[in-house]
């Protein structure tokens, strides 16, 4: 990390000459990009990461032709011993950096996926292990990057799909295809795990009342199975 924030530090200070005289010669825009890339390097000399800066979204675009390392997502991922007692320390020092820890003995896990699925859970739970480290990961990783997942059905594959985090069904549409988005009526929405228990039978959760209709404006919650309703133009 301290690496990531020296980096940095070097790129701004070759940016900012020529940034300088660009502000000087009142080009649109290079004012307000000047008092930015100055304000970030004075808190990289700090030590302190662009990303723990808390800038909105625009800054952050503003800032991304600089390709800042500090600027990207972090998130701790550990591989522990057998005893795990280095778990207490890190989760300690991922803590001080503000940043998501997975830790887990990568051998045990790998010991545990080869046993059947419905032996695995058990497994975990008796070293202590809560959830599924793979998915752990994919989860927080997708958190950092502001994402989240949903998934659409077909009698063939269940097929899953990334959306920002508060993007409404007619993107999860236009994400599927823009066809959907443009000529979009209705979603018809289930949870993962609530539609797992019905085998992924879609035919079974309509059956049930579990599929929710919802219309252009729901928000999409990570996890959920969507299933578009569009006319044809």
């Amino acid at each position: 990390v301290e690496e990531f924030v020296l980096g940095d530090l070097v790129v701004l200070e070759g940016a900012l000459p020529p940034l300088s005289k660009r502000a000087m010669a009142k080009e649109e825009g290079a004012e307000e990009l000047l008092e930015l890339v100055l304000r970030v390097h004075r808190a990289l000399g700090e030590g302190r990461r662009v990303s723990a800066l808390g800038l909105s979204p625009r800054e952050h675009r503003m800032l991304s032709q600089y390709g800042l390392l500090s600027q990207k997502p972090l998130m701790v991922v550990a591989n522990l011993g057998e005893e795990g007692g280095e778990a207490v320390q890190l989760a300690k020092e991922a803590e001080e950096l503000g940043v998501p820890l997975i830790a887990f003995n990568v051998e045990l896990e790998r010991e545990i996926e080869e046993l059947p699925p419905d032996e695995q859970a058990e497994f975990r739970a008796g070293f202590g292990m809560e959830g599924n480290p793979r998915e752990q990961f994919a989860h927080t990783a997708l958190s950092a990057l502001g994402l989240i997942r949903f998934y659409t059905v077909s009698p063939k594959e269940i097929r899953a799909w990334l959306l920002p985090q508060g993007a409404t069904a007619i993107e999860a549409a236009g994400t599927i295809h823009t066809d959907m988005a443009e000529s979009f009526i209705k979603a018809q929405v289930i949870g993962f795990e609530e539609l797992k228990k019905l085998h992924f039978s879609l035919k079974e959760a309509r059956e049930s009342g579990k599929l929710r209709m919802e219309g252009k404006d729901y928000p999409v919650r990570d996890g959920e199975i969507i299933q578009i309703m569009f006319g044809r133009h």
